[in-house]
């Protein structure tokens, strides 16, 4: 499922205790680790590298970062994040298999916990992907619609409880067919007396439970995970929540999802990425298509904007003038409305910035960490996170 946000993609600090905290952590990881020599990727061309002579390829514990934020709207918080990179099979047989966990705090006793793992098996015919996650940091909500009706954030804290499941088969080559199960669950444990949630007709009573399945097709065709230097990568998905699976809505997903990797020179890629998700049916406002604090719209902040329709375009140059280091420069914009036929560019939402890329050089596992900054329609934003954007 790709409509979840990144690794990393919602950590969100003050500037400067922001670069301090990121610096602190990310710098020492990156001092330790191999020389440029070490790395295939910086290699002559011809010179043959074996990473791990072993049955089992095995590359844990890539990075470690550590976030925190100062938000008016969630309170200070820190936390912890982890991504694994290991590989199941025979060396070189599979793409990267990851493990991911988030954990974060605020001192006003609220919590975020994410798990992510992915695996590739089977010369990459099986790939397989669970993420449980649980959401109660309090957020924004400005009402549905673009514009929404308000101009300020009315404060409200859920309690978010979800967990997607897929199972996906190689058909042909790069072509795959997955199988798509999501189960949550959303509350308002707590929101402002007489505001949106509380008093408008068509948002009071969506607490509740959806279920849903879906049916995936891929085309996967990256020389690798993270940062791939050619390749394509598409997935179409549609997921229906019919009440009879037990869930309170019945509605309907359809999510494309277009991206490109063209490599420009030896250390410089263009990525480029077209996305859509449309919601059609009694779909609950906690689940309609956003923007903000997602990989197509990095200057918002998480859910800024909602509505059933929403199409984004964006761009990314990437150029890694080391092996420890990197800049990725990146422009796109997202827009949304209630039916497809009325998404107009010129109500784009734009996202426009640049980010310092910084990685321990691991050949093909070597997941970058990005820190940098993003402008957009409500000024500028420090964001950083863990892995590509897209």
């Amino acid at each position: 499922m790709i409509r979840h946000p990144a690794p990393g993609a919602r950590s969100t600090i003050a500037p400067v205790r922001a670069a301090a905290l990121a610096l602190l952590v990310v710098l020492p990881a990156s001092v330790a680790a191999q020389s440029a020599d070490d790395d295939p990727a910086f290699r002559p061309p011809g010179e043959e590298v074996v990473l791990d002579p072993g049955p089992v390829s095995v590359n844990v514990g890539g990075t470690v970062l550590a976030p925190a934020w100062i938000s008016g709207v969630s309170g200070f918080g820190f936390g912890v994040q982890t991504l694994g990179v290991f590989h199941l099979g025979e060396p070189g047989a599979n793409l990267a298999s990851t493990h991911r966990m988030l954990g974060l705090y605020t001192l006003a006793g609220r919590w975020r916990l994410e798990s992510d793992t992915d695996l590739y098996w089977g010369g990459n015919t099986w790939h397989a992907n669970l993420e449980p996650r649980y959401d109660g940091l309090r957020t924004g909500f400005y009402g549905v619609g673009n514009p929404p009706p308000l101009a300020d954030a009315e404060e409200y804290e859920p309690n978010d409880l979800g967990m997607v499941a897929g199972l996906y088969r190689r058909l042909y080559r790069n072509l795959q067919v997955g199988l798509v199960y999501e189960l949550a669950y959303h509350e308002v444990h707590e929101s402002e007396a007489g505001g949106l949630i509380e008093s408008d007709p068509d948002l009071i009573g969506q607490d509740g439970w959806i279920s849903g399945v879906g049916l995936a097709l891929a085309f996967d065709s990256r020389d690798r995970i993270f940062s791939p230097r050619h390749g394509v990568y598409a997935t179409y998905t549609v997921t229906g929540f019919p009440d009879q699976l037990g869930g309170e809505y019945d509605f309907t997903e359809y999510e494309l999802d277009l991206r490109t990797y063209l490599p420009l020179a030896r250390r410089h890629v263009l990525a480029l990425q077209a996305y859509t998700l449309i919601s059609r049916g009694a779909t609950p406002f906690w689940r309609l298509p956003s923007v903000g604090d997602l990989p197509h719209s990095r200057a918002y902040g998480q859910e800024r904007f909602r509505d059933k329709t929403l199409g984004g375009l964006q761009v990314e140059w990437r150029w890694q003038w080391s092996s420890r280091f990197g800049l990725e420069v990146f422009a796109g914009g997202v827009t949304l409305d209630d039916d497809r036929r009325d998404l107009r560019l010129d109500e784009m939402r734009p996202s426009l910035g640049a980010s310092l890329r910084v990685r321990r050089p691991m050949g093909d596992d070597a997941v970058p960490m990005r820190i940098g900054g993003a402008w957009g329609d409500d000024g500028w934003r420090l964001v950083f996170g863990v892995g590509d954007a897209f």
